[in-house]
C-alpha cells in the first residue's frame, strides 16, 4: 500500500480525533480547483490520485487477477474510470471499458485519461456487455454535479447494472445520487463500496443514500488542512464514541435525586405500551425516579408489572389542577408517547406547553402525538424544548409533503427550529441540530424500524439532560447512545429487533 494511501484513506466508521466534516458539493468543487491551482502540477495529477485510491480498494477486494468492467459516463467521473482501468490493466487484471457516451465529447483531464487508456492498448465498447462475465463493476458514470432527474436512457443503464448482482464499486458517489441531499434523481447505483474524494459529501450519509452507498471509504488525496479551513462544513459525523466524554460517571455518593426525575406524559386509553417503553428506557439510561402520567384505565396496572415505575392517573376534569404539581416535581419531561389526539390528550398538551413557557428550567421532549398536536395547535417556539420527529411528523409540522422533507433533510432540520432549541430528524442517518451545529448520527441500523424506538429515544434525551456537561450536545449524544445500543442489539439479528431489546444495551454503554 502506498505511503499516502496508508496515511490518508480512512474508513468512515473509524474514530477520528476530530469529527469528520461533511461539505456541500459546491465547496468540494472549489476545494478541487484550489488543490489544482496551489498544490498539484495539474488536474490530471489529482485525477490519478483519486484513481489510485480506488485501485487499492479493488486490489484488496480482489487480490487475484479478476475480470473488471469499468462503466464510464461523462465529465471527470468518467476520467477517473479510464485511469482506474489503465492502472488495473497494468497489474494484470482483465479490464473492459464501456463508455455510455461518445468519448470524443470528453474534455480536458477526462479526455487525456481516455487517450492514455487507448494508447496503452485499451479498447472501448459502447453498449453494456453480458454483465455476468465480470467479477466486479466500477461505476464511473455520473459524478457529484448531478442535480436533475435522469433520462430514460441513463435509468435503463443503471437498472441493468444493479440487476447484474455483481459487486459495484462507486467512484466518488453512486451514480444517480445527489451529493448534497442524498436524494435519488432516478435509478441509482447500489454500490457495495463507495470511495469518495477530497471531502465527505453531505448527501452520502443520510436519507436514501444509506440504500446505495454501501461501505463508504474516504480518500482526502492529500488535501492539506489549509484548504479545508477556507470552507465551512455543513455538518459533522458523530458516533457514540465521540459522545462519551459529555456524560460523566455517577459520583460514588450519588442518590436517586442526583440521577434525575423524569416525568413521562402519554398512554391514552388502549396505548399504555408507549409510556412503559419510555419509562424503562429512562430507568436504564440512568434516571433516578420515573413517573408516568397516563389514562386512568392503565395507571393502577403498570406498577404491578413494572414496580420501578411510579404511575399517576390523569382524568378530566378532576386531575387538571394536579398536573402543575407533577410538572414541578420533574427535572425533565417527555410529552407524547401514546398520547393520542382526543380531548384528554389536548388538555394535557396545552397544560404542559403553558407550563414550559413560564418554567425557569428543565427540558421538554416532544415526540409522537405530542408532535401531531404541536402541528395542530402550533404554540410557536417552546423554550428548552427538544423535538424528535420522523419525516411524516416533520412534514406535518412544516405543512409540506413528506417528499419535500426527504428531498433535503438538512434544510428541514433548520426549519424545525421554529419550534424548539434542539431537533432530531429521525431516519437512516438521523440528523440532529442545536442551532449552532448540525450532526449526522453515524450509528444505527435498519433493525430500528420497529414500534417503540422513538419512545425510548425521547426518554433517553430527558434522562441525559440531568447530568450532561454540555447541554448543546444533549440531543446528539442521546441519539448516538440510542443508535449504538441498537447496533449492539443487532448482534442477535436486525430483523425482529424490538425496542425493549435496547434497554440492557443502553445500560451497558453508559459509564
Amino acid at each position: 500500500m502506498s505511503m499516502w494511501h496508508a496515511k490518508k484513506i480512512q474508513n468512515d466508521m473509524m474514530m477520528n480525533t476530530t469529527l469528520p466534516r461533511l461539505y456541500k458539493k459546491k465547496d468540494i468543487a472549489a476545494m478541487d480547483q484550489l488543490m489544482i491551482q496551489q498544490y498539484c502540477d495539474n488536474g490530471y495529477q489529482l485525477m490519478n490520485r483519486a484513481a489510485r485510491a480506488v485501485v487499492e480498494v479493488l486490489l484488496a477486494d480482489f487480490p487475484q487477477p479478476a475480470s473488471l468492467l469499468v462503466v464510464c459516463g461523462q465529465g471527470n467521473n468518467a476520467g477517473d474510470g479510464y485511469v482506474i482501468a489503465r492502472l488495473m490493466k497494468s497489474k494484470g487484471y482483465a479490464v473492459s471499458v464501456c463508455s455510455l457516451i461518445d468519448e470524443n465529447k470528453l474534455k480536458n483531464d477526462a479526455q487525456k485519461a481516455c487517450q492514455d487508456w487507448q494508447e496503452r492498448g485499451g479498447r472501448i465498447i459502447h453498449s453494456l456487455p453480458d454483465l455476468h462475465a465480470f467479477d466486479a463493476i466500477v461505476d464511473a458514470i455520473l459524478g457529484t454535479g448531478l442535480d436533475r432527474p435522469l433520462s430514460t436512457e441513463w435509468n435503463h443503464y443503471i437498472t441493468r447494472l444493479n440487476e447484474s448482482g455483481k459487486p459495484i464499486i462507486a467512484v466518488d458517489i453512486p451514480s444517480g445520487l445527489d451529493a448534497d441531499t442524498g436524494q435519488c434523481h432516478g435509478q441509482t447505483i447500489r454500490a457495495r463500496k463507495t470511495i469518495t474524494f477530497i471531502a465527505r459529501k453531505s448527501g452520502l450519509y443520510t436519507g436514501k443514500a444509506r440504500n446505495y452507498c454501501g461501505e463508504i471509504i474516504f480518500a482526502d488525496l492529500d488535501v492539506p488542512d489549509a484548504v479545508y479551513q477556507q470552507f465551512t462544513p455543513l455538518a459533522a459525523l458523530l458516533n457514540w464514541h465521540d459522545c462519551q466524554s459529555y456524560i460523566p460517571p455517577r459520583a460514588p455518593c450519588a442518590h436517586k435525586g442526583d440521577a434525575g426525575k423524569v416525568l413521562i406524559i402519554g398512554g391514552n386509553q388502549g396505548m399504555p405500551g408507549a409510556v412503559i417503553m419510555a419509562a424503562m428506557a429512562a430507568l436504564r439510561s440512568g434516571a433516578g425516579l420515573v413517573r408516568i402520567v397516563t389514562h386512568p384505565a392503565h395507571a393502577p396496572l403498570i406498577p404491578l408489572h413494572y414496580p420501578e415505575i411510579i404511575s399517576q392517573s390523569y382524568d378530566l376534569p378532576e386531575s387538571s389542577g394536579k398536573i402543575t404539581e407533577l410538572l414541578s416535581w420533574a427535572d425533565n419531561i417527555v410529552l407524547g408517547p401514546g398520547l393520542g389526539q382526543d380531548a384528554w390528550a389536548q388538555a394535557l398538551f396545552q397544560q404542559v406547553c403553558a407550563y414550559q413557557k413560564q418554567a425557569q428550567n428543565g427540558i421538554l421532549v416532544i415526540d409522537a402525538d405530542g408532535l401531531n398536536l404541536l402541528a395542530t395547535y402550533a404554540p410557536a417556539y417552546l423554550p428548552r424544548a427538544v423535538i424528535t420527529p420522523h419525516p411524516g411528523e416533520a412534514a406535518r409540522l412544516l405543512a409540506v409533503k413528506i417528499k419535500e422533507i426527504e428531498a433535503n433533510r438538512y434544510n428541514a432540520v433548520r426549519q424545525l427550529h421554529r419550534f424548539a432549541d434542539q431537533v432530531v430528524l429521525k431516519g437512516a442517518g438521523t440528523i440532529i441540530s442545536n442551532k449552532k451545529q448540525i450532526f449526522v448520527c453515524n450509528d444505527g441500523n435498519e433493525g430500528m424500524a420497529s414500534a417503540g424506538m422513538g419512545d425510548c429515544l425521547s426518554a433517553i434525551i430527558a434522562t441525559l439532560a440531568k447530568n450532561i456537561n454540555q447541554p448543546d450536545m444533549l440531543a446528539a449524544c442521546a441519539a448516538c447512545l440510542h443508535a449504538k445500543a441498537a447496533d449492539h442489539a443487532a448482534a442477535e439479528g436486525k430483523t425482529g429487533m424490538i425496542a425493549s431489546d435496547l434497554w440492557q444495551q443502553i445500560r451497558a454503554l453508559l459509564p
